[in-house]
């Protein structure tokens, strides 16, 4: 194809359940000039199979194989996308048709680096489902505005939230190196992406309108993995590493520390009341260690968090 307009990104491993609502959505998109890599780690409960089948119905797609992990497939997905912009659309999830028509036409008239959207929150249950419209942002001036993060802090706000509802420009994420971290397994390796993504981004836009649908009900979710509370640390310590090594660590560490600490608080609201003495105490180690050695100001944090 020449031309392309979107890359979509679908990085999968072993979930036949969900699969093909989310590629027939990327194919049903009413943006035409778009390419679609269906990234496979390694499935081998059917996915694959599906995989092979929607390669054989829609030429735009590109079956490329990969060693396990959301990073690690995330980041060949990325090294091989000819498209002008990048799109994720995870594989338990789906998006409405026209997504990418519409958010590349915002992309273009601003020449954007990252484009973010409004989501919706799904689960279904006994044969409905149930819908919760999720807003990015907290202050209503972010939306539908060209933001730039060097003069205005309101695209950093948005935090590690919905890093997959919009549009990345693929020559902005190469320029900069901007790659997820390739950590194993599929927890939390969009952290370090999300914070510099925004942290580099010139010319960042947010919609107000929600073309994302997030499914809430997929046990093998991250968010319904208690066993994964320490990967959470882990994506912090490399974000942590990468900005001391790009020479951004005194700019940047007060926004790390709202960013981290918000998160971390968010997880310990999630989990089930029988975890949460384990990982307060995992988490009060691991982050007054990180205190006494970094003197944090918490000029960034809201009077809860501070507290």
């Amino acid at each position: 194809m020449n031309n392309i307009k979107v890359s979509v990104l679908t990085y999968v491993l072993n979930d036949v359940m969900h699969i093909e609502k989310c590629v027939r959505s990327i194919m049903s998109q009413t943006l035409r000039d778009i390419e679609i890599l269906l990234i496979d780690g390694g499935s081998t409960d059917g996915t694959l199979q599906k995989l092979i089948q929607f390669d054989k119905e829609d030429s735009r797609i590109k079956l490329i194989r990969s060693d396990a992990g959301v990073g690690k497939q995330f980041n060949t997905g990325l090294r091989l996308a000819s498209g002008k912009y990048i799109g994720i659309c995870e594989s338990d999830d789906y998006i409405l048709p026209d997504m990418y028509e519409r958010q590349y036409e915002v992309a273009e008239q601003y020449q954007l680096d990252v484009l973010r959207a409004d989501y919706v929150r799904y689960f279904e249950k006994d044969g409905k489902s149930y819908f919760f419209p999720h807003s990015v942002a907290a202050q209503p001036s972010t939306y539908d505005t060209l933001l730039c993060s060097q003069s205005n802090r309101n695209f950093m706000e948005l935090g590690v939230n919905g890093f997959w509802t919009g549009l990345y420009n693929r020559e902005f994420l190469l320029r900069n190196h901007l790659f997820m971290n390739e950590t194993e397994g599929a927890a939390y390796q969009d952290t370090a992406f999300s914070f510099l993504t925004e942290m580099y981004a010139e010319r960042a836009y947010v919609m107000k309108h929600a073309f994302y649908f997030y499914r809430m009900d997929n046990p093998k979710s991250s968010v319904n993995n208690p066993k994964k509370i320490t990967l959470i640390s882990e994506e912090y310590r490399l974000l942590k590493q990468q900005l001391k090594q790009r020479g951004l660590w005194e700019a940047g560490k007060e926004l790390y520390w709202k960013f981290c600490l918000g998160s971390h608080l968010w997880f310990y609201d999630i989990i089930s009341t029988v975890l949460r003495l384990e990982y307060i105490s995992y988490l009060y180690e691991n982050l007054r260690r990180d205190i006494d050695t970094e003197k944090y100001q918490g000029t960034e944090l809201d009077k809860r968090t501070y507290e």
